[in-house]
């Protein structure tokens, strides 16, 4: 990672944490509230600039930390090789599938908006804007940075799940009577899944469409945002992931279930029909002698 030159942090006009809360106090400077998939508020602190580096902000998320924004000077050098955008650069350069990693692994989002300039990835952006432009700037990357942090969680979450849901397919087809030593894990992960879907349907909404009362130049980044980073193709992937959980663990449930009760059933009957043969033998015992 390339370290800033003092000349470099000569151009920023400003730096901003974004952090997320569960309730704000008096002293903190709101700028959104959101209700979706849980309650939470998202503030601004003032930074120093030498505070903006990854190097210095590992760990979003353990400190609710949501995203780092500097504010560029006009002019300010944002060439492909610059230090700048050296701090955007993907965190590794291997190549992988693993959705848990994609946020490290992406290119940075680049775009210009009229005489904005934009330049986003997971956690860190860098902006040259006008000063009356630069709280619709802020909603705008909050509003974005925050669903693509929760399309980001779900991702990771079923990326994670795979090998187990792999391996209770077999669930679906037959049942032993050792499986029944699954129906805990097979409740747990039918639960897991659910919350999954109840979290995504949550905010599909509000990624498919950005409000209309959010200001319009703001809602413009954030659609361009959007677009840019194919956010409604990956929300799309999710809801075809999460049919797969679903049916998988649905099936699952319902033929460990049904298993138990023949089970249970048949034990039952069993019991009933040996009482009847004791009983039968006793009446015969007395019948002969």
């Amino acid at each position: 990672m390339t370290d800033l030159s003092q000349q470099d942090l000569a151009q920023v006009v400003a730096c901003y944490r974004i952090k997320l809360k569960p309730a704000v106090e008096a002293s903190d400077q709101l700028l959104m509230q959101f209700a979706v998939p849980a309650p939470v508020y998202a503030v601004k602190e003032v930074i120093a600039a030498a505070d903006f580096a990854p190097t210095a902000s590992a760990g979003f998320k353990e400190s609710g930390e949501l995203l780092r924004v500097a504010v560029l000077a006009a002019g300010a050098n944002l060439a492909t090789d610059s230090n700048w955008m050296a701090q955007l650069k993907p965190q590794s350069n291997k190549l992988s599938i693993d959705p848990a990693l994609k946020d490290s692994l992406d290119q940075a989002a680049d775009l210009t908006l009229r005489s904005d300039r934009i330049v986003w990835r997971s956690g860190l952006a860098l902006t040259v804007c006008s000063g009356e432009r630069l709280d619709e700037l802020l909603i705008a990357l909050t509003y974005f940075s925050y669903f693509v942090s929760q399309v980001s969680r779900i991702e990771g979450e079923l990326g994670c799940g795979w090998p187990a849901l792999r391996e209770h397919m077999a669930l679906n087809h037959q049942i032993e009577g050792r499986d029944l030593a699954m129906q805990a894990t097979v409740n747990a992960k039918t639960l897991w899944v659910t919350n999954l879907r109840a979290d995504f349907a949550s905010i599909d909404p509000f990624v498919d469409a950005v409000p209309n009362y959010m200001p319009a130049s703001a809602k413009r980044m954030v659609q361009e945002l959007v677009n840019h980073t194919e956010l409604v193709a990956r929300m799309r992937a999710i809801d075809d992931q999460l049919e797969v959980f679903e049916d998988t663990y649905e099936l699952a449930n319902d033929r460990l279930l049904e298993f138990r009760y023949y089970r249970g059933e048949f034990i039952l009957e069993s019991i009933i029909i040996l009482v009847l043969l004791i009983e039968l033998g006793f009446m015969a015992a007395e019948f002969f002698w």
